[in-house]
C-alpha cells in the first residue's frame, strides 16, 4: 500500500509539473510572439459576437480583419483589443457589435460564468487576465479553472505547432474571424422561436463595465469606434419584446455615449434568402452588409475631415 501511495504521489507530482510547464509555455508563447501582430495594411479591426463573427466579410475590405467570435462578452473583446493596440501602432480603427441582446440581463452568466463557455475560452485567455480577474474567476469558477488546467497541454500544443511552422497569429489559433454561412434555415428558426424571458440590463454587470472599458479605451488611445448592429430578420424585429429592446438599447447608447457613433442597421431592408437564421447572414447577406457599412463608414469619415 505504501508502494502505491508513493508511486500515485510520484505521479501526481509529474502530472502537475507538466501542467504547470505547459502553461508557462502557452502565457510565455502568446504574449511574447506575434499572435496578436496585424499585416501593415490592416487598419480596422471588428470585434463582437456571432452576428459581427457572420455578417463583416473582411475578405471585402482590404484593410479590415474580422476578429469576432460566437458569444464574446465584451470581457474577452477587451483583452483582445488590449493586445491588439499594444502590438499595432497603425490601429485606427474599431468597429463593435452592439445589437440588443449585448446587455440582456443574463449575459453576464451565459457569456462569461456558464461552465461551459468559460471551459472554452479559459486556454485561450488566462494569460491575458489582470491579478484582479484571476481572483474574481477563482472566487466564481474555481472547479472549471482547474479543469481548465488540466486540459491545457492540448492547447500549448496547439500553439507550439503553429509556432513551428511559423503560422501562429490571433486568426490561426480561432481568437475570432468572419464565417461563412451557407443555405438559409430561416423558416425553421421562426418555426422554433420563442420569446425569451431575458430584460434589459445597463448597469452592474461585466458585460457594460467592459463595453465601458473599451470606449474608454479607445478614446485614451486616439482610435476611433465605430459601434455597429447588423441586420435582424423581420419577423424577429417586429416583436414586442424587441422593439422594447431596440429602444431601451438605443435611449441607453444615445445618452451614455453620445459621441461614438453608432450604425444601427438592425431594420436594414435584406431579402429572405440573405438570412441563415433571424439573427445571422448567410454569406451572400454578409457581402451586401459589408459594402453598406463600408460606404457608412467612408462618409462618415468624409464628414470628420471637414
Amino acid at each position: 500500500m505504501s508502494k502505491f501511495i508513493r508511486n500515485a504521489t510520484l505521479f501526481a507530482l509529474v502530472y502537475m509539473f507538466a501542467i504547470s510547464a505547459s502553461m508557462f509555455i502557452t502565457r510565455f508563447l502568446i504574449l511574447h510572439s506575434e499572435v496578436f501582430k496585424l499585416p501593415q495594411n490592416v487598419t480596422t479591426i471588428a470585434l463582437g459576437d456571432s452576428q459581427m463573427e457572420c455578417s463583416l466579410d473582411d475578405s471585402l475590405l482590404p484593410d479590415v480583419v474580422n476578429f469576432a467570435h460566437s458569444a464574446d462578452s465584451y470581457f474577452y473583446s477587451y483583452k483582445k483589443l488590449t493586445k491588439f493596440i499594444e502590438m499595432n501602432p497603425q490601429l485606427s480603427t474599431v468597429i463593435l457589435s452592439c445589437g440588443m441582446g449585448s446587455f440582456g440581463s443574463n449575459v453576464d452568466h451565459r457569456w462569461l460564468f456558464e461552465s461551459s463557455h468559460f471551459l472554452l475560452r479559459f486556454p485561450h485567455y488566462w494569460m491575458l487576465w489582470s491579478p484582479a480577474e484571476v481572483r474574481m474567476f477563482a472566487k466564481s469558477n474555481s472547479s472549471d479553472m482547474l479543469l481548465g488546467a488540466l486540459r491545457s497541454p492540448r492547447f500549448m500544443i496547439t500553439v507550439i505547432r503553429h509556432a513551428y511552422s511559423e503560422v501562429i497569429s490571433a486568426r490561426s489559433l480561432r481568437y475570432g474571424m468572419f464565417v461563412r454561412l451557407g443555405v438559409s434555415k430561416l423558416n425553421e428558426a421562426m418555426q422554433r422561436y420563442q420569446p425569451s424571458d431575458a430584460d434589459l440590463r445597463f448597469t452592474g454587470t461585466m458585460q457594460t463595465e467592459y463595453f465601458d472599458r473599451i470606449v474608454s479605451l479607445c478614446q485614451q488611445k486616439g482610435i476611433q469606434l465605430y459601434l455597429a448592429t447588423p441586420p435582424i430578420h423581420s419577423f424577429y424585429a417586429n416583436q414586442p419584446q424587441s422593439i422594447h429592446r431596440r429602444k431601451a438599447t438605443r435611449s441607453f447608447l444615445t445618452s451614455t455615449y453620445p459621441a461614438t457613433p453608432w450604425f444601427d442597421s438592425s431594420e436594414q431592408a435584406i431579402p429572405d434568402s440573405c438570412f441563415r437564421d433571424l439573427m445571422h447572414l448567410t454569406s451572400k447577406g454578409a457581402a451586401l452588409y459589408t459594402s453598406a457599412l463600408r460606404d457608412s463608414l467612408e462618409l462618415k469619415q468624409r464628414l470628420r475631415q471637414l
